[in-house]
């Protein structure tokens, strides 16, 4: 049985992710909050890669949040490239977290879901 079927987990086509507008300025950082394996993450690293932004300073700007770990991993595979010398980077800004909970600080720190309510409604 497929995963899609057990979980309801949504994995966008790639001829969606060809169309997908990108941010005008190639230095912006971008983040994903349903990064899933990692396909529009990986696209978006290939369009810095071709407007001459460095590997090292395309995955600083590269920023996901995903509920399934064992998708975390293949996010990570796919953005390294084979380049395992960057791999703090990616551990720190590819997160294996919920979406809804996250603290979004990418900070190594645990999330707390009483410190997204505050950061979403200030309180």
């Amino acid at each position: 049985m497929s995963r899609i079927i057990t979980s309801d987990e949504f994995y966008t086509p790639i001829d969606y992710i060809e169309s997908v507008w990108y941010l005008e300025n190639v230095n912006d950082s971008v983040i994903d909050p349903n990064a899933g394996q990692g396909a529009w993450l990986y696209s978006y690293l290939q369009y810095k890669l071709k407007n001459n932004v460095s590997h090292e300073d395309a995955l600083k700007q590269l920023f996901g949040v995903e509920i399934q770990c064992d998708s975390v991993k293949i996010c990570k595979t796919r953005l390294l490239m084979g380049r395992e010398d960057l791999r703090h980077i990616v551990d720190r800004n590819i997160i294996c977290s919920s979406a809804l909970t996250y603290h979004y600080r990418f900070d190594g720190t645990p999330d707390d879901p009483l410190d997204t309510f505050d950061f979403l409604f200030g309180n």
